[in-house]
C-alpha cells in the first residue's frame, strides 16, 4: 500500500483529482494480514495481499500451521464458523497474538480486540463490497472485533491544500490529519490510518511507528543475513551422498518431506548438540515453537519429544521452498547454484 506522501510528491502524475473523490478513513492496524476466500468448493486461508478484493495467492500452508502458533490458533477459531464464512466470497482480517511469546508486532495492543481478530472488509458471493453495517453484523456473529470507519466524505479544498502543504513533513502531516479528523488517541498511538478511495488505498503512518518499524526491520534483516551455509551443507551433502538410502515420502506434502529430512539427519549425525546450540542464537529459530500436535496428525508416529527443535525449525524455514529473490542465511550464489537445485530434487 502506497504512502499518501508518495502520491502527493509524485512528479509524473497529478493525483489531485483522486483527493476530491469520496474517501473513508480507518485505522491501519499492526497485525498479521489474513484472508479467507471461498472458491465455490472450499474455504482457502491466505496472507492477504495489496488488493483486499482479489483472491489470495499466498496461501497458509501446513508448514505455516506447524510453525506459526498464531495462524494455527486463528485457523482453528474461525473454522468453527465455516458455515458462516461460506456465505461470503472474501473476508479480510487482521490477526494478533495476546501471548507475548508469540507476539512479534511493534504495537502492543494488549487484548484490545476480541479473540485477537479484527474484521476489515469483504466481498459478497455476487462480488459486492460489504457495507459497514454488514461487516459489523458478521463480526458480532463471529465474536470478533470490527475496524470501524473513523471519517467518511469528500475532502474540502482547504484540507487538500494542507495535505499538499505538509507532504514533506511527516510529523506535521500526521498531526494535521489527527486534529482535522478527530482521530482517537488509541489510533494516534498506533501504526497509522488508511485512506480508502474508490480505486486506491493510501496509508499515513504515525512518525513514532516509523522509527520503531525501521529498528524492527533492521533487527529482522540482521537475523536473516547470518551465514548458515555450513548447516545447509550438512543436510544437503548428507542426503546427496546417501540419496538412495534416504526415505523421502515422494507423493506427500512438503511438510512430510521436510520431517523426513529432519529424521534422516538426526539418525545419521548422532551428535548435533553444537549445531543446535548455534542455531539457538537465531531469534526466529529459538522462538518458533513447533506445533507437535498438528505434526503428529500429518506424520503418524512423530515423537512429542523433539530433540533438536532449532534444527527442525531451520529445515522448515530454510528448505520449505525455492527462494527467487532474497537469500535466507546464505549467499544468492549459494541459493541459486546449490540450495535451489537440491530443493528441485527433493521437493519435486
Amino acid at each position: 500500500m502506497q504512502h499518501l506522501k508518495e502520491v502527493l510528491n509524485f512528479k509524473k502524475k497529478d493525483f489531485s483529482e483522486l483527493l476530491t473523490t469520496y474517501c473513508e478513513i480507518t485505522e491501519k492496524i499492526d497485525g498479521n494480514a489474513l484472508q479467507v476466500y471461498n472458491n465455490g468448493v472450499k474455504l482457502i486461508y491466505g496472507k492477504r495481499g495489496e488488493n483486499p478484493y482479489k483472491p489470495v495467492n499466498n496461501l497458509i500452508t501446513d508448514i505455516d500451521l506447524a510453525t506459526n502458533y498464531l495462524y494455527y490458533k486463528i485457523y482453528m477459531y474461525l473454522n468453527q464458523y465455516k458455515n458462516i464464512l461460506k456465505q461470503y466470497k472474501i473476508l479480510n482480517f487482521e490477526i494478533f497474538s495476546s501471548d507475548e511469546h508469540y507476539n512479534n508486532h511493534i504495537i502492543p495492543y494488549n487484548n484490545q480486540y476480541k479473540n485477537d481478530i479484527v474484521l476489515l472488509s469483504g466481498l459478497s458471493l455476487d462480488d459486492k463490497i460489504l457495507s459497514e453495517t454488514e461487516l459489523n453484523v458478521i463480526s458480532t456473529i463471529l465474536n470478533i472485533s470490527y475496524n470501524p470507519i473513523i471519517w467518511s466524505g469528500k475532502f474540502s479544498d482547504d484540507i487538500i491544500n494542507n495535505l499538499k502543504k505538509y507532504k514533506d513533513d511527516d510529523i506535521n502531516l500526521w498531526n494535521y490529519i489527527c486534529e482535522t479528523f478527530k482521530i482517537d488517541k488509541n489510533v494516534i498511538n498506533g501504526e497509522g490510518i488508511v485512506l480508502s478511495f474508490k480505486d486506491k488505498k493510501l496509508k499515513v503512518q504515525n512518525p513514532n511507528f516509523q522509527v520503531l518499524l525501521k529498528k524492527h526491520l533492521y533487527e529482522e534483516q540482521k537475523s536473516k543475513d547470518i551465514n548458515l551455509e555450513k548447516y545447509y551443507d550438512l543436510i544437503i551433502d548428507n542426503v546427496l551422498i546417501n540419496y538412495d538410502k534416504v526415505k523421502i515420502h515422494k507423493d506427500s506434502s512438503v511438510l512430510i518431506k521436510l520431517l523426513d529430512l529432519y529424521l534422516y539427519i538426526i539418525d545419521v549425525e548422532k551428535n548435533l548438540d553444537e549445531v543446535e546450540k548455534t542455531l539457538k542464537n537465531i531469534e526466529i529459530l529459538k522462538n518458533t515453537e513447533i506445533n507437535t500436535l498438528l505434526i503428529k496428525q500429518f506424520y503418524d508416529g512423530f515423537s512429542d519429544d523433539i530433540k533438536y527443535p532449532c534444527l527442525l525449525n531451520f529445515i522448515l524455514f530454510g528448505f520449505r521452498a525455492k527462494r527467487k529473490r532474497f537469500p535466507l542465511w546464505c549467499s544468492k550464489d549459494y541459493q541459486n547454484n546449490k540450495l535451489n537445485i537440491f530443493l528441485d530434487k527433493i521437493l519435486s
